[in-house]
């Protein structure tokens, strides 16, 4: 007997994309499964593509909440125990559950389980799991018993197969974080689950020229401010009963963090501060000092390369 999914699909306006992503969607699905498409209290009329595929589908209406917000609501209006995850400019891939359906008529040892997924654009294609060598670098599926490095610096959705039980366990999408909600979830749950990743590209994940509301958008515009977020977001997971092992690699990635934050700063006793709190959180004092001497005496230093947050959360 098939396990049920429930898709969340969140969206806010873009309905130019929307019709092609549940498409993408429905040709995936059992009947076991459903979808549920939440409007995060958009100004357009998202159905007007779509009116064909509105009885095969659920959609709920909302005030604007941002997307924590549509998925949390979403969830809390879905029918089954596992639950997925699509934008609604993205799209799935043939053999999306394949992995997760051949493990689910037993009984499964994780909670999540993670498929890789594609980021595409103008002359761009790129998977996730080949921007994480490190910690991503699995040619089979793999049960991972303590998956915090491979999720800490950023992991998508789109690609994920969550069990609905850790959803009200850990408390649900942060709905306080504009961007990076997702990642701060997987975080939050790898300090006790066990998740299994499998290198299988199950999606495309659009990156739009001109769309300011993307993330990385967003983080090319306002740097610091995605590194503050960051921070915050490292900051409270430290917070949470975590072994010596998992200390270290938060305090490793708060370190590099703060390193990079440092950099977007003009002001120097800003500067010194916020390059001191790197030092605190590493492990080589060395490196770290070293760092410190090129954040404090070098502006020069801070070039793009070392500021793209994209490039530092791939390690």
């Amino acid at each position: 007997m098939k396990v049920g999914i429930s898709v969340i699909i969140p969206v806010f306006n873009r309905s130019a994309f929307l019709r092609e992503s549940l498409i993408s969607a429905l040709e995936e699905i059992s009947k076991e499964d459903e979808i549920i498409v939440i409007d995060d209290g958009s100004t357009e009329d998202i159905t007007q593509d779509i009116a064909d595929l509105l009885p095969k589908i659920r959609l709920f209406r909302k005030k604007n909440g941002g997307v924590a917000s549509a998925r949390n609501y979403g969830i809390q209006k879905s029918k089954n125990d596992w639950l997925a995850f699509l934008d609604s400019d993205d799209i799935w891939l043939p053999g999306r559950f394949r992995s997760f359906r051949s493990d689910s008529s037993t009984n499964l040892p994780y909670t999540v389980h993670i498929s890789n997924v594609r980021y595409t654009g103008e002359g761009y294609s790129r998977d996730l799991f080949s921007l994480k060598p490190v910690t991503c670098n699995m040619v089979a599926p793999e049960v991972i018993d303590t998956p915090l490095a491979h999720v800490i610096s950023g992991m998508t959705l789109q690609g994920a197969v969550i069990s609905k039980s850790i959803w009200s366990k850990y408390g649900g999408f942060n709905e306080n974080m504009k961007n990076y909600s997702d990642t701060d979830f997987f975080a939050r749950a790898s300090l006790c689950e066990k998740f299994k990743f499998d290198p299988t590209i199950v999606s495309n994940i659009r990156r739009l020229d001109g769309d300011d509301t993307s993330l990385t958008s967003l983080e090319s515009k306002n740097r610091r401010k995605s590194l503050e977020t960051w921070v915050s977001y490292l900051e409270r997971l430290s917070l949470n009963n975590v072994s010596q092992h998992q200390k270290s690699i938060i305090n490793e990635r708060l370190s590099g963090t703060y390193f990079l934050l440092a950099l977007t700063h003009e002001e120097f006793s800003e500067r010194l501060n916020i390059s001191l709190q790197s030092i605190k959180y590493s492990r080589n004092k060395v490196k770290s000092t070293l760092k410190f001497v090129l954040a404090i005496c070098c502006r020069s230093f801070s070039s793009k390369r070392f500021l793209n947050s994209r490039e530092f959360i791939r390690k």
